[in-house]
């Protein structure tokens, strides 16, 4: 059968990436020409299912252009983040409160799946800059890496999101962040609160 949906980029919020699975998992590689949708309040709409011009469409939503296949590279840091399996969580997740992120070296630590996707497993390096506004990114799913560099803009509890250099180039989306100094935790949409550790 055919799904899509499973993330790519920072945010199981930002890339949804089409990919061959009826449960949200699968390959991971993207679909020919673009990639599929972010959360909402982006320029894409997490499952509208519509197509883009040269994006893929799918459940997960379509691309509006893209840079074709591959990796990036943007990052200049080493991949070596350790793998994090996603869990399944019942009840609503907690409730984000913003804060000033901290700049530094962070882990993605945990996946808590408050949506509807299954979990999967990924494993992700940020490095945050110039007072909490940038990141450095470079993340490994289902064997692919990926390199991006992305500006962040806090209002209250929510943060936009804007690549600004990689495949996904351009890409924006909004979701509810909490910053204390030792850890980054980011709420998309679809409901997986990804929790980023400072090393």
């Amino acid at each position: 059968m055919l799904g899509l949906g499973r993330v790519i980029s920072l945010f199981g919020l930002l890339i949804a990436v089409a990919c061959s699975s009826d449960d949200g998992g699968g390959s991971n590689v993207p679909a020919p020409g673009g990639t599929a949708g972010i959360g909402s309040g982006g320029t894409r709409t997490a499952d509208s299912g519509t197509t883009g011009t040269g994006g893929g469409a799918g459940n997960g939503g379509a691309g509006t252009g893209g840079n074709g296949g591959g990796g990036s590279t943007c990052s200049p840091y080493p991949f070596d983040a350790p793998e994090v399996t996603g869990s399944r969580e019942s009840g609503p997740p907690p409730t984000m409160t913003g804060g000033q992120v901290v700049d530094g070296k962070y882990w993605l630590t945990s996946m808590q799946n408050y949506g509807s996707r299954n979990p999967y497993t990924a494993a992700d390096r940020l490095d945050i800059a110039r007072g909490g506004t940038y990141y450095d990114e470079v993340q490994m799913q289902g064997g692919i890496e990926v390199r991006d560099g992305t500006s962040m803009q806090a209002n209250g509890t929510s943060m936009t999101f804007t690549i600004t250099c990689g495949q996904f180039v351009n890409t924006t989306g909004t979701a509810e962040y909490t910053a204390t100094p030792t850890q980054f935790m980011i709420l998309p949409p679809n409901g997986v609160l990804r929790t980023y550790t400072k090393q």
